[in-house]
């Protein structure tokens, strides 16, 4: 499929009148169809008002273009047959001439593959209807672009010439073709090939070249803007562009600036955004951004100065004011029509012709834009979020400002909240007292008031006389509930912050430390829930651990350098803690009877000494791991269960650690291999392990007896989870929150778990708790002194960042 075929957009119009209807300010109104459905066709406004539509595509894989031509006639609203091209063709240009006739040029035959390109160019006489032929090109080219210069000369830019097997090549030469000898010159080539850009005569003579790529497929090379001196043949480099983009459009304003509108950026992505070129300074400026995302659209210039754009990925429209720099939405087009022609017509209404309809169907229909005394409506902000709000309490009020940029006056009949959550929001206003005249503005106020836990999302429906009534905001909220078993928000941490630790200080604030990118830290006071930033540490720690020391400094080890760190909380700051033997990630610390630190995965383990702030290796494990778990068990032994070895085999093994003989035994194994998991030892010494990894995000869950050197099961979770959180309440029972319940492995990603759950030791049994606000993997969960987790930060899979977000779950 060729690069200008990769964009079909549209629904097919059946529309067919074949007059002109009475239509509304400032919106479109059907007129007579094409006598053939077109796309990749050329449409020209004549000398005398009618449009002439010359060539295309009329059948969805554009098997054969056609030579006809046909004319519209604004006064009857229909379109008639004219004479046809010496030979057919479609992505070809037209350029009406000085003297009133068109020339056409270049195109190609059929779009599968569209070979060979044309060289063709011929001349349409609007007085007899006839084609005659002139020169060739000097270069056969499709989908290229043409400009009349001031000299009453064409130049023909870029397009593709050939393509092997399918993959195309486009053109940077560029040529000119004069009327009084019917022959082509060769002109200066560009810096790099384009298509699929835009060229523009400015009011000075130049020409601007906007956008365009330098290859086919995508996302593909986008290029900035460059101008053509007809007098000295040469190419100038712009100003860098806000954004290289293929597939825009260009208008030249009254002011004698160029607009470009929308279009793919370099990575294949439609925008909304808009920029301004200067002449005089060779310099580009944001515009603000469009309401709607644009490509392959339709841009024209109204009598007022204003310029519409509508079409391509989407129906709507919208005019640009170059004086306020303001986008309004107008009145829609019947369906989506990507690639059609477009002319302003001699009483200023705007015609749109063909192109492809959302399934790549050619269309014959047409529609003008009425420009006029029209109100119209801009929104500010067009959409409103609630922050997290209590249920049963109502949230302070949003304010929406209704402005009428049109000329003339707005009159707000209604102003309603619809959709599934609409019964938990609420508005008032003054906008339907009177009417809002040109450029005034009135307010609508929007509460939120939840009943209950979750998310609520509604529209809110301003009806009026503009021609794009009714405008639309969507809403959104969170309610969350509040007392037992139930989650709020907590303070927001002054970074966002995965892969970090949390550490409960003696004094009973929590140390927040490191995560991915970080060597921040800062402290949650509980009293108050507020967050304040301390000492950062010397180096940027994320998979780490933290162990509070028995003399109240936090030891900080791993998660990327070798150095360990040590926080004193009565200063507020960071000191050395020794020079572990290699860099450590995945791996476990242990806060030993003795005071000393048993740090293991990854290596040979090794421990540290508070005392002498120096680290010392001990004997090695039987099978070396990472992602395990270690719990200190009630003799002051160290139990390692599960992870990932070396070779990358997830383990069901066990070993015990005497710190006594500093000596290693083989502890019994795991009823399930596994890693990721947690560990959490219960109120009578017995470890809990639950959820992991093993091909897949388990829920099962076994304890580990002490006393007896057994496993047993310990049930299953309602939903798997892995790289969570497992925190012992104070009643002895166990809330496992956040990490992932599923991946895809193939494709490498996993989901986060949207629950949280409670296991009951007494009864041995798993329930759901409340819903947690949001999903987490990587977050942290302490048991703070009041009894209450505090979960922060972490991130999910929707999210492009992590979180600075904190909750709290009430027991």
């Amino acid at each position: 499929m060729l690069w200008r075929y990769r964009f079909p957009l549209s629904l097919l119009l059946s529309l067919s009148s074949p007059f002109m209807v009475q239509a509304q300010s400032n919106s479109w109104s059907p007129t007579g169809n094409m006598t053939l459905p077109r796309f990749d066709f050329t449409l020209t406004r004549l000398a005398n008002g009618e449009a002439l539509a010359v060539g295309g595509c009329t059948d969805f894989f554009c098997n054969q273009s056609t030579g006809s031509a046909e004319r519209y006639n604004p006064t009857t609203a229909t379109w008639q047959g004219t004479g046809s091209l010496p030979n057919t063709r479609s992505a070809h240009t037209a350029t009406l001439l000085s003297d009133g006739q068109v020339l056409v040029t270049g195109g190609c035959r059929t779009a599968t593959p569209c070979e060979p390109a044309l060289k063709e160019s011929s001349r349409y006489d609007p007085n007899n209807g006839a084609w005659s032929t002139t020169g060739n090109l000097i270069t056969a080219r499709y989908d290229h672009q043409a400009a009349l210069l001031a000299t009453g000369e064409v130049l023909v830019v870029g397009g593709i010439s050939t393509c092997g097997s399918r993959i195309c090549t486009p053109l940077a030469t560029a040529e000119i073709y004069s009327p009084t000898t019917g022959t082509w010159r060769a002109a200066q080539s560009l810096p790099s090939a384009r298509v699929n850009h835009t060229l523009t005569t400015l009011t000075d003579g130049r020409v601007l070249l906007t956008g365009g790529c330098s290859g086919t497929g995508l996302p593909c090379t986008s290029q900035g803007g460059t101008v053509y001196d007809p007098v000295l043949n040469t190419w100038t480099p712009t100003g860098p562009m806000q954004i290289n983009r293929s597939l825009a459009r260009a208008t030249l304003l009254d002011s004698g600036k160029v607009l470009v509108s929308g279009g793919l950026d370099t990575n294949g992505f439609q925008t909304s955004a808009a920029e301004v070129y200067d002449p005089a300074t060779n310099t580009w400026s944001p515009a603000a951004p469009m309401p709607d995302v644009h490509y392959d659209h339709l841009s024209a210039l109204l009598p007022s100065g204003q310029v519409l754009v509508a079409g391509g990925s989407t129906a709507s429209s919208q005019t640009y004011n170059p004086v306020t720099g303001l986008w309004v939405s107008v009145g829609n087009l019947s369906s989506t029509r990507s690639n059609p022609g477009v002319v302003v017509l001699a009483n200023g209404s705007v015609l749109t012709a063909g192109g492809r309809d959302s399934s790549s169907n050619p269309l014959a229909s047409a529609e003008l834009f009425t420009a006029g005394q029209s109100p119209s409506v801009l929104i500010t902000p067009q959409a409103l979020s609630f922050d997290l709000q209590a249920a049963g309490t109502t949230s302070d009020p949003q304010t929406l400002m209704i402005k009428n940029n049109g000329t003339a006056p707005l009159n707000i009949t209604g102003i309603s909240i619809v959709g599934g959550g609409a019964p938990v929001f609420s508005s008032s206003t003054t906008c339907l007292v009177s009417p809002v005249p040109a450029g005034g503005q009135c307010t609508a106020q929007v509460e939120f008031s939840p009943v209950g836990y979750g998310a609520k999302a509604a529209t809110l429906n301003v009806t009026n006389n503009s021609p794009d009534s009714p405008q639309t905001v969507a809403i959104d909220g969170f309610g969350y509930k509040t007392g037992p078993n139930s989650w709020g928000p907590g303070a927001t941490m002054n970074q966002a912050r995965s892969s970090h630790t949390a550490t409960l200080l003696p004094d009973g604030d929590l140390l927040i430390a490191g995560g991915s990118g970080l060597r921040s830290a800062e402290v949650y006071d509980v009293a108050a829930q507020t967050w304040t930033p301390t000492g950062s540490m010397a180096q940027v720690h994320a998979g780490h651990t933290a162990t509070l020391l028995t003399n109240g400094t936090v030891l900080v080890v791993g998660g990327g350098p070798k150095e360990a760190e040590r926080y004193d909380l009565t200063t507020g700051t960071w000191s050395s803690g020794g020079m572990l033997s290699i860099n450590r990630v995945g791996h476990t610390a242990t806060l030993l009877t003795n005071g000393t630190v048993l740090v293991v995965g990854g290596g040979t383990p090794e421990r540290y000494d508070p005392q002498t702030n120096s680290w010392s290796l001990v004997a090695p494990l039987a099978t070396e791991r990472t992602k395990h778990t270690a719990s200190r068990l009630p003799d002051g032994r160290v139990l390692i269960a599960g992870g990932i070895n070396t070779q990358g085999t997830t383990l069901k093994s066990t070993e015990i650690y005497d710190p006594v003989t500093n000596q290693w035994q083989a502890g019994p194994n795991l009823s399930f291999v596994r890693y990721d998991h947690t560990a959490t030892t219960l109120t009578n010494g017995k470890i809990l392990v639950a959820g992991g990894i093993d091909f897949q995000v388990l829920r099962s869950t076994e304890i580990y007896n002490p006393l007896t050197g057994l496993w047993t099961s310990g049930g299953l979770m309602p939903v798997g989870h892995a790289g969570h959180t497992a925190t012992r309440l104070a009643n002895g029972s166990v809330l496992i929150t956040g990490g992932i319940n599923g991946c895809e492995f193939e494709f490498g990603f996993c989901f986060e778990s949207p629950v949280a759950e409670r296991f009951s030791p007494a009864t041995a049994t798993w329930t759901k708790a409340s819903k947690p606000i949001q999903a987490r993997s990587g977050q942290t969960a302490t048991l703070l002194p009041n009894q209450k987790v505090l979960v922060t930060g972490g991130t999910n899979f929707d999210a492009l960042s992590s979180f600075s977000t904190t909750e709290i779950y009430t027991p």
